[in-house]
């Protein structure tokens, strides 16, 4: 799929299947999307936002290459992002904003957990050893509650040049939950 225009599906699920491009300068949003196809790739195009709202997969066998593409998962699923392939972040930004979920365990580029400016405060576990070769960005400064990320027992390496954290007032580190 692509293209500058906008997509919005809000339900069901979109499932991509074999090679190819996605995206483009329009901001795409779905409830599922799934790219699937064994020894199979496809490269994020454009500067678009990528919003998905329930659980975005990339299934055993698919490479997403995220390229420079935002991609927000703005998700009550405990799960919004399912790798059983291989994510290559690329030059990527993943936010995480919807309610409490878990971070798969994957190299990103930038990081966003509570980015979204809200009434609700959520937790963010890591679900395995996680690295962020950019920045690691923690809460929104318009929110009125915190948001938290914990690493629980994996490990964070944070490799960003300069300042790899960026912590609002409404963003806490913490190795509990």
């Amino acid at each position: 799929i692509t293209g500058n225009g906008t997509i919005s599906l809000t339900n069901g699920t979109t499932t991509l299947s074999g090679a190819g491009n996605f995206g483009g300068t329009g901001n795409y949003a779905f409830y599922n999307l799934t790219f699937s196809g064994s020894s199979q790739t496809t490269t994020s195009t454009g500067s678009g936002t990528s919003t998905i709202t329930n659980v975005l997969t990339i299934s055993s066998g698919h490479t997403l290459y995220g390229s420079s593409t935002p991609w927000r998962l703005n998700s009550s699923s405990s799960a919004p992002f399912v790798i059983s392939g291989t994510f290559a972040a690329v030059s990527s930004t993943v936010w995480f904003d919807g309610s409490t979920s878990t971070i798969p365990s994957a190299t990103y580029w930038n990081l966003g957990i509570g980015t979204t400016a809200d009434a609700a405060g959520s937790t963010y576990t890591l679900g395995g050893n996680t690295t962020v070769q950019g920045v690691l960005t923690l809460g929104n400064s318009a929110s009125s509650k915190t948001d938290i990320l914990s690493p629980v027992s994996y490990t964070l390496t944070l490799s960003g040049i300069g300042t790899p954290v960026s912590a609002t007032s409404f963003g806490q580190f913490s190795n509990t939950t």
